[in-house]
């Protein structure tokens, strides 16, 4: 099953979309190899699988690729259906449902998409759902009532995403939210979901972040934030070259970042990324791109800056001219040629309304298109002062505008026909179609106005949601700093309260130590000094015997670790990895008895120095130093025997089970173990690695192991409460209670949390 989810992923990624599958995109033999090396089933239907997508996806698709897609498709459809798994079947069907969308039977793909949805969800495969709702999204528009599908349509994804912990690809649907809300005008909502989306593309360390970037640019531009706005799109542009992007998306940036500039009133710089744009878009055959920047070089910079028209006009002309015919279309000719009206180059003119003549010609063209053709041609005549010819032309142009309802087109429209009837001496005709023109006009400034307000109301939203976040992070600045006063505060009355409890219990000691003395006469003083001359000696003698024994249990227990250790010369497999295991476990019990005759008090042990101790002679013996990192954090508490015994056996088996275990392959791993006083006179003992933790499938209750059983026996011995862990590495958590703890200081820092008395064995 791990195998398949991995497989999955990769699948995923791939239909993530045409960036993405350049991105990821893997040699078709590397898939081959992996089907002919395949070992189950399921490994040949994710190989089968992984080439289909290989040739829906690649770049420079031939019409046979279509065809071999499906075939694959199909063999993997095949496999699948002899599995019980719906996982299979449905990463089929989701490539299914994309080979019919290709081949233009969008229908049947939709249908086909839902079927693989479904089964996504059964199977629980979360990034595959998400995928799915993803490429669902294309089959809405970005308008009407559909855009309000799209939208949760991406906004599902997003939460699927998110419940399977992918950043990368929540990013991706953020970000494709914030492109549809900024769409629907709701550029202050787009702009929130672009800012989420560069922050999980931070986090999962996705770095091809350019087109968000230019995303951001044009979101904050048209709230009114240029300089903002500009920022980014020079991101963006960074980003890009240091990725080696030359795609369409630089000539987005290009554009974006032009008209930045150009809202600054900085036209200098706007015109040259314009021209940088321009470069991008016919070197990469892009139509639409072609168009926006021609419009922009012309409508933004030439008409409003004349005295670049001399040195940019031709430059434009051979870029224009010199690039593949394909990419350009009626409104390129009829800007170009009212430009060169505009200097008075009728010559020039003419030379590209006859090209506009011949697209028109030799092209279906829609209604905006023919308006083009059209007012070039009304311009042309009308200059050369052919009113009659100019007449017909506008005639024409006139019939279109109606009918498409365009204001900006219907406003020059009725202008030219009030110049042209006020020339050939039809005033009234002159009079009607000036009161029509500025009608238009007035509509035009009313629909420039709405929308001025509109900006303005995004960008005071804007700057108002900025003034709540600073005035919220003013705030919990305020709170933290009265909260660490009435820290302070309450540390401080604690410190008083302590010294007067300590003073007064002082005092009457030294009250009761007074009258003891004062009602003791000389010879009962005398009787109690020798006695506590007696007791003293015997208490020395006490402690003497008591550490021998201790000494002589610990050489003792030396003497059978060297006998396991001779003996684990001749054992090979499962017997000499017991006699191992109880040489660590003869070791624990022999450290203790080692602290306890070594130190003055051998009734407790330092469990502080005892773990730190024993987790380094467990990393040394199984050689893992340097690649097992042990870190210790454990408050100074005192344990007896009784207790220690059982605690340092469960660390024993708990710290040798994960070095054994944890880190297959002799990969690098981290072990953490936190020993400390909980408030409520419990302690706590937890270790904690970050390696494969436990199979699901595993039920560590009714494990047979000798280290298993011995760990819960102890835990039940000394009254604690044993948990285990393995989802997320593997956590051991033990919680017992003791009475009289002897504890020199406790720690406030958390389980997990680094502090200043942290120790670790390597």
């Amino acid at each position: 099953m791990k195998n398949f989810s991995a497989a999955l992923l990769l699948v995923c990624v791939l239909v993530a979309g045409y960036a993405a599958a350049q991105d990821e995109y893997r040699d078709l033999a590397l898939y081959q190899s992996q089907f002919r090396h395949a070992t189950s089933p399921l490994e040949r239907g994710n190989a089968l699988l992984a080439i289909g997508f290989h040739f829906l996806l690649k770049p420079g698709e031939r019409p046979n690729d279509l065809k071999a897609a499906n075939a694959y498709c199909s063999a993997a459809a095949g496999v699948a259906g002899k599995l019980p798994a719906d996982s299979l079947q449905a990463a089929s069907l989701f490539l299914l449902s994309q080979i019919q969308r290709e081949g233009g039977d969008r229908a049947a793909a939709l249908k086909t998409l839902d079927e693989a949805i479904a089964k996504f969800r059964q199977a629980g495969e979360l990034t595959g759902e998400g995928s799915a709702l993803m490429e669902k999204r294309h089959y809405f528009q970005i308008s009407g009532d559909e855009l309000t599908k799209r939208i949760q349509l991406v906004t599902d994804a997003r939460d699927v995403f998110k419940k399977a912990g992918d950043k990368r690809r929540q990013a991706d649907a953020l970000q494709e939210l914030g492109d549809l809300y900024g769409n629907d005008g709701k550029t202050l909502e787009g702009i929130d979901y672009l800012t989420q989306a560069a922050q999980l593309y931070k986090e999962a360390h996705f770095k091809r972040v350019q087109y968000l970037y230019s995303t951001l640019n044009i979101a904050h531009t048209v709230s009114g934030d240029y300089r903002k706005g500009l920022q980014y799109g020079l991101d963006a542009e960074r980003i890009a070259l240091s990725l080696g992007d030359s795609s369409i998306t630089l000539c987005t940036i290009y554009n974006r970042i032009g008209m930045t500039y150009y809202y600054l009133g900085d036209l200098e710089n706007a015109l040259i990324f314009f021209r940088k744009g321009l470069a991008n878009a016919i070197a990469n055959k892009y139509q639409d791109g072609v168009i926006y920047l021609t419009s922009n070089i012309i409508n933004k910079i030439l008409v409003r800056n004349k005295k670049l028209i001399g040195t940019m006009l031709p430059d434009l002309d051979r870029a224009l001219t010199a690039g593949p015919t394909e990419i350009f279309r009626a409104v390129i000719y009829s800007e170009i040629c009212k430009t060169y009206l505009l200097v008075g180059n009728t010559e020039r003119a003419k030379f590209f309304l006859d090209r506009l003549f011949l697209f028109q010609k030799t092209n279906q063209l829609n209604d905006p298109e023919n308006i083009y053709v059209y007012r070039a041609a009304f311009e042309y005549y009308f200059q050369l002062r052919d009113f009659k010819t100019a007449r017909g032309f506008l005639e024409k142009e006139t019939v279109l505008a109606e009918r498409v309802e365009d204001i900006r087109r219907l406003q020059a429209v009725y202008r030219s026909a009030y110049m042209l009837d006020s020339i050939s001496g039809n005033f009234l005709s002159a009079f009607n179609n000036y009161k029509k023109f500025k009608v238009m006009s007035d509509s035009l400034a009313a629909n420039n106005t709405r929308s001025e307000l509109q900006t303005l109301t995004v960008r005071y939203q804007l700057e108002k949601k900025n003034d709540e976040i600073k005035l919220k992070s003013d705030n919990i600045q305020l709170l933290t700093r009265d909260n660490k006063a009435q820290t302070a505060l309450l540390q401080r009355a604690d410190t008083i309260r302590n010294i007067t409890i300590f003073a007064v219990a002082v005092l009457v000691l030294l009250l009761a130590a007074l009258y003891s003395r004062w009602a003791a006469n000389r010879k009962n003083s005398a009787i109690i000094a020798g006695k506590n001359t007696k007791l003293e000696q015997l208490v020395r003698e006490k402690d003497w015997l008591v550490k021998e024994i201790h000494h002589r249990v610990k050489n003792n227990l030396q003497t059978i670790i060297s006998l396991l250790e001779s003996q684990a010369l001749y054992l090979k497999d499962g017997a000499l990895e017991a006699v191992l295991d109880s040489q660590h476990r003869v070791f624990a019990m022999s450290l203790i008895h080692q602290k306890l005759y070594l130190v003055e008090n051998s009734s407790t042990i330092n469990m502080q120095v005892y773990i730190e101790e024993l987790a380094g002679y467990l990393n040394e013996s199984f050689g893992t130093r340097g690649k097992v990192f042990i870190s210790t954090r454990i408050d100074e508490i005192s344990l007896d025997v009784s207790y220690a015994i059982p605690v340092g056996l469960i660390v024993n088996e708990a710290v040798t089970n994960a070095i054994k275990y944890a880190f297959p392959g002799h990969r690098d791993g981290q072990l953490v173990i936190v020993f400390r006083q909980l408030s409520t006179g419990t302690v706590s003992l937890t270790i904690r690695d970050d390696g494969v933790g436990l199979p699901a499938d595993v039920n560590v209750w009714e494990a047979k192991s000798l280290g298993m059983r011995l760990m819960v026996g102890l835990a039940n011995e000394i009254g604690g409460e044993l948990s285990i862990d393995g989802s997320n590495g593997t956590l051991i958590s033990l919680i017992f209670s003791l009475k009289d703890i002897p504890m020199a200081a406790q720690s406030s820092f958390s389980a997990f949390e680094p502090a200043d008395d942290t120790s670790a064995a390597r």
